[in-house]
């Protein structure tokens, strides 16, 4: 047992915990099914299933409407009943959703709303594997935990697609039925979570849901993290179409360049998260968004290859920077058994971004240019570093800049 852990310490460049290495595991093949969900549904619902563009994209709106109803209704019940059973409700409803795609003649509306259901319920779960991960992390090893969260997200999205290419290569009833295998996998290991109900003193009881949401600095998180994710989902939507459609780089030269990005957090992830660990939240908060935004700078020259690595370099290094103190913010504001909510609200965030930067995006380099998109990301990033320094200011120094 000590060989295969200290191969991984080597790679990853840390020590992963022994309490956190079953939610990790659990999480790790939920991301693994899920990277095959993303990339794989969208082109069965449209070729096999012949639905048209309109219903296909209506589909996803109401799927991101759900994703952010299911951050908020996760995080409420991961205070209440504790991050296990959320975990197990939500991975039982993903698989049971993945089993009936197995059905013969389904149709383009059973299959939306399918995509509905798995939606849903991933952000339900993911808010309470995140809250897992608080709970059975030391405090001052929080930043660690989430570090370690975004290394098997990545090696989970790494991992699903190229599980599901070869699980096509029999046939789409094939490649569903792996689908909802991975999802029941994850739920065995879900179940094996076992952080404890949170127990909150009489003396201290948190405000409820409602007194969340009057938090000024929770909205104020709120803000910076949707106008950062804003900046992430340009880089993971926006740029690529705009690479293949204007600048001539083929999908598969930018996959192969894209597949550095998932490689750099894989390697790097807890190294500078530990290395940077002296430097206050809100510093890193503030560098690494600020930098994410000043990348996409570059194309303001010569769009070519050498241009797109020295891109993807200085946007993965604000990302590294920005990432495990972003989902740390939310959990730092909380009061005490109230940090399931705060995570589930700033959750709203990552689809508020994924709606905003394609939405509005794609219509400003149309209509002004490509320069002025890049120019305008630059500066929403900067915006979001100024409203993350005001929480560093209105936050106790103990709470966010340690």
């Amino acid at each position: 047992m000590r060989l295969p852990g200290s191969i991984v310490e080597r790679v990853v460049g840390d020590q992963i915990p022994g309490p956190l290495r079953p939610i990790l595991t659990s999480i790790l093949v939920n991301f693994t099914a899920l990277g095959l969900f993303g990339i794989f549904f969208g082109p069965w619902l449209t070729t096999e299933l012949h639905a048209s563009a309109g219903t296909a994209a209506l589909a996803y709106l109401v799927a991101g409407i759900g994703g952010v109803t299911g951050g908020y209704l996760g995080g409420r019940a991961s205070d209440r009943f504790g991050p296990r059973p959320v975990i197990a409700a939500g991975a039982t409803v993903q698989t049971v959703a993945c089993l009936a795609l197995l059905i013969p003649g389904l149709g383009v509306p059973a299959a939306a709303t399918l995509l509905v259901v798995v939606t849903f319920a991933q952000p339900v779960r993911g808010v309470a594997q995140r809250a897992a991960l608080v709970r059975a992390a030391a405090v001052d090893r929080r930043e660690a935990a989430f570090a370690g969260y975004r290394l098997v997200v990545n090696l989970g999205a790494l991992a699903g697609p190229l599980a599901g290419a070869v699980l096509l290569q029999a046939d789409w009833w094939a490649l569903h039925l792996g689908l909802a295998v991975l999802f029941g996998c994850s739920l065995l290991l879900g179940v094996r979570v076992d952080p404890g109900r949170p127990v909150v003193d009489g003396s201290a009881r948190p405000a409820g849901g409602g007194a969340a949401l009057r938090d000024l600095r929770l909205w104020v998180v709120l803000f910076a993290t949707t106008a950062a994710w804003t900046v992430m989902y340009t880089y993971e939507l926006v740029l690529p179409i705009v690479l293949t459609q204007s600048h001539g780089i083929s999908p598969a030269t930018w996959g192969l360049l894209y597949g550095l990005g998932p490689a750099m957090v894989v390697l790097l992830q807890m190294r500078v998260t530990r290395w940077l660990a002296p430097v206050p939240a809100v510093v890193r908060l503030v560098a690494g968004v600020v930098l994410m935004g000043a990348a996409f700078l570059v194309l303001l020259g010569t769009v070519d290859v050498t241009a797109l690595l020295v891109l993807i370099l200085l946007f993965m290094l604000g990302d590294l920077v920005w990432g495990p103190a972003s989902e740390d913010v939310a959990v730092a504001i909380a009061p005490a058994g109230r940090q399931g909510t705060y995570l589930g609200v700033v959750t709203a965030s990552i689809w508020l971004g994924g709606a905003l930067a394609p939405g509005i995006g794609l219509p400003v380099r149309e209509r002004y240019g490509e320069s002025v998109l890049w120019i305008g990301v630059a500066v929403l990033a900067a915006v979001a570093g100024v409203a993350y320094a005001t929480i560093g200011r209105r936050t106790r120094a103990s709470q966010i800049s340690s």
